[in-house]
């Protein structure tokens, strides 16, 4: 008698354990490949169900992107925040930039960077130089570009490189 796979590892439990993770929230390919894989699922288990769900339309990146722009955008991250972000979820490069591009219509950079300024001492109408530097630094770690920040805090370009 020879022991099969386990029945907890197989392309069903896969399939349902993916179905868990998607009824929480979207995810990418490679994000629910690699939950999978660390739950112990075979690699090709795992391929064959990833693949199966997209195909169904159960799993999308794009839609994953999409959703994750926006909803970085709207609470306070730059464009460049949210592109690395969705690398690092496994969108490419061209994909991640398309998409939060087209999620800036939706949320402009200007209106993020408000939000991502509210919660400093210059959101609040400080307009100290200690505001302004952890203004600045705030804003950096975000993602926005320096004209952006430089524009909301009308730094001289003396100060921009502090």
């Amino acid at each position: 008698m020879t022991a099969g796979p386990r029945p907890e590892k197989t392309a069903d439990a896969a399939r349902e354990s993916a179905y868990r993770l998607l009824k929480r929230r979207e995810h990418s390919r490679a994000e629910l490949a690699t939950k999978l894989l660390l739950r112990g699922y075979e690699e090709d288990v795992v391929t064959r169900v990833v693949r199966d769900l997209a195909a169904r339309g159960d799993l999308s990146d794009e839609r994953f992107a999409e959703l994750r722009a926006r909803t970085r955008l709207s609470r306070g991250y730059g464009p460049s925040a949210v592109v690395a972000d969705l690398r690092a979820r496994g969108i490419g490069r061209e994909a991640a930039e398309a998409c939060v591009s087209r999620s800036m219509e939706d949320v402009p950079e200007r209106e993020a960077a408000r939000k991502a300024l509210a919660r400093t001492g210059w959101g609040r109408g400080e307009r100290t130089p200690e505001a302004r530097r952890r203004a600045r630094a705030h804003l950096e770690r975000r993602g926005f570009s320096h004209g952006l920040i430089r524009s909301f805090l009308k730094l001289g370009p003396e100060e921009e490189n502090e």
